[in-house]
């Protein structure tokens, strides 16, 4: 859903009150994470895993890191760790 932009006022108790097109949205226990990026505020869902399977998935689907090294670089260290030993 996308709602256009609208303006809304802190209260005097530092609170937003948000819309009710906005509020209609959210649902008890739903969960957001909240950052600041100079005078904006983003709010974002944080997508709940159903399942172990699908956490795999999201796994496979961001890849290899590529600042990681590879198996046989990591092999690699092990042994010049030993010989030092």
């Amino acid at each position: 859903m996308t709602v256009p932009p609208l303006v809304i006022q802190v209260t005097t108790e530092g609170q937003l009150n948000l819309p009710p097109s906005v509020r209609e949205s959210l649902q008890p226990g739903d969960e957001y994470i909240l950052w600041q990026e100079e005078d904006t505020i983003v709010l974002k869902k944080i997508q709940k895993l159903k399942g172990l399977s699908n956490l795999w998935q999201r796994i496979e689907q961001l890849g290899d890191d590529p600042e990681q090294p590879s198996m046989q670089e990591i092999t690699a260290i092990v042994k010049e760790v030993r010989q030092r030993m």
